[in-house]
């Protein structure tokens, strides 16, 4: 398995998943449901580099991780999760020897947010969007722009 400690969207190819893919995709899923209040960041309203910096800042050093006592910030996330999307929106396995055609689900979460990217199924992929989805005190304490998709 190949660990590191930092792990941001350039590192996520070369990252293993700590999830399988039908629990990525579930996780996504729900996770997007069950956290209405934070905030998504994504390519459809901000540009690429701008989500670049947004994601690259998070994951670097605002994401946090929960002690038995605090909330700690640790570049090192809880997990990652990839999978590969099909057209229809549904999942299916990114490692196996006959692959389906659709795109890549590859991201990384901490307690406070996460990231994930979807890009092209290729050696020489090209990244189609980018989303980071914080909680409301990150985007507060951190003075992220109000240039947010509405979750609410």
């Amino acid at each position: 398995m190949n660990e590191k400690l930092f792990i941001t969207l350039q590192d996520l190819p070369n990252v293993d998943s700590s999830l399988d893919e039908q629990d990525s995709h579930y996780f996504l899923s729900n996770y997007q449901i069950l956290n209405p209040m934070h905030y998504r960041y994504s390519t459809q309203k901000n540009e690429f580099k701008l989500m670049h910096m947004m994601i690259d800042a998070f994951s670097k050093s605002l994401g946090k991780i929960k002690s038995e006592d605090s909330s700690l910030y640790s570049p090192t996330p809880l997990g990652t999760l990839r999978y590969l999307m099909l057209q229809d929106g549904s999942w299916s396995y990114y490692d196996t020897v006959k692959r389906k055609e659709g795109f890549v689900v590859e991201g990384a979460y901490w307690n406070n947010g996460l990231f994930y990217h979807v890009r092209t199924d290729q050696q020489n992929y090209s990244v189609l969007e980018m989303v980071l989805i914080i909680d409301t005190l990150t985007k507060t304490m951190n003075r992220f722009p109000d240039t947010y998709d509405n979750l609410r």
